[in-house]
């Protein structure tokens, strides 16, 4: 196995890579100066490539560095690492490379164009790595029916002064490869099918949009407009208290409306009942 030709002076190495990323991550999140932050995150991405194209380097697992959220898939796959940069118009760019495990060094980087998409045709597109809808991911799950895999990923995006959102997207693999973002496979209360889910609420607000084990379901805060005649204002969108859901059944994730009929403390996530 590779891993087993990982060791002490391998690390040393990819320490000092790390070490290098953190020192920009603090011009990342504290520069006041646009163009610095900027700089920092390109400091990053020629860190980051030269680093992941080291032999070896998809087993350091990079546990001190500050600037870069990374997931890993529980069939250990791939795994993505993603960051983000706040420009002076208060929206956000984002940046990604999927890393997958394999003997040949095998690097997908992820370039953010969703400020050039349509809106309105997020839910439905169907994008590759050079058209990414970006996110700061921070968990993944993998579902199959039959020889089909998909995996579900669960991002951020800050999106801009007056709301944030939720992205569960779906990454699948075509030949040779290649990756495509977005799927139809999440099934509306509408009837309609969507290639992702996007959940779009109030800055500010602390929501949740993430897959329990315990449940074997992802589960969703339940959203609402702050106040009578602002429906479709999703910048006025506040969690009630309540969740919803999707559960993976015959190919799709199924949405499951008051997943829980009961409402929990602010802050508290749902346990077994």
């Amino acid at each position: 196995m590779i891993k087993a030709q990982f060791n002490a002076k391998d690390s040393l190495v990819f320490e000092a890579y790390e070490d290098s990323i953190n020192i920009f991550s603090d011009s990342l999140f504290n520069s006041p100066i646009e163009k610095t932050r900027k700089l920092a995150s390109y400091s990053i991405i020629k860190l980051l490539k030269t680093a992941l194209l080291k032999d070896n380097s998809y087993y350091y697992d990079f546990p001190n560095v500050k600037a870069i959220s990374i997931v890993k898939t529980d069939d250990d796959a791939f795994r993505i690492f993603t960051w983000q940069l706040i420009l002076d118009n208060n929206t956000y760019k984002y940046f990604g490379a999927l890393q997958l495990r394999s003997k040949t060094l095998s690097l997908i980087p992820l370039i953010d164009n969703s400020a050039m998409l349509d809106n309105d045709k997020l839910p439905t597109m169907i994008t590759g790595n050079d058209n990414w809808i970006g996110a700061l991911y921070y968990d993944i799950k993998k579902v199959k029916e039959g020889k089909d895999v998909y995996y579900t990923v669960f991002g951020y995006d800050g999106n801009n002064a007056l709301s944030t959102k939720k992205i569960i997207d779906v990454i699948t693999f075509e030949e040779g490869d290649k990756i495509k973002f977005g799927a139809p496979i999440f099934h509306l209360p509408d009837g309609k099918t969507a290639a992702r889910y996007i959940m779009e609420y109030k800055k500010g607000v602390s929501t949740s949009a993430r897959f329990s084990a315990e449940y074997n379901k992802i589960v969703i805060d339940h959203l609402i407009p702050e106040q009578e005649g602002s429906e479709g204002l999703y910048y006025t969108y506040v969690p009630d208290g309540s969740y919803d859901g999707f559960e993976w059944k015959k190919g799709k994730w199924q949405y499951i409306d008051k997943l829980f009929d009961f409402k929990l403390e602010d802050g508290e996530f749902p346990t077994g009942h």
